[in-house]
């Protein structure tokens, strides 16, 4: 007999503009940030955007 999956799927916490939660599965469910892969994306890009380059850091 195979093992039942109980865990139920943890949802991205993205409220769209009219208040309804985005119902995608968070990329990482036992993370401090729920979010989906697509909302997850677009938050690292405004991350790039609005915070300035580091000069020196590692990997540059």
């Amino acid at each position: 007999m195979t093992d039942l999956v109980t865990d139920r799927l943890i949802r991205c916490r993205y409220l769209r503009r009219n208040n309804a939660q985005c119902t995608a599965e968070a990329v990482d469910p036992d993370g401090q940030v729920l979010l989906c892969t697509k909302h997850l994306a677009r938050a690292l890009q405004l991350i790039r955007v609005h915070l300035p380059a580091q000069q020196g850091g590692p990997g540059r």
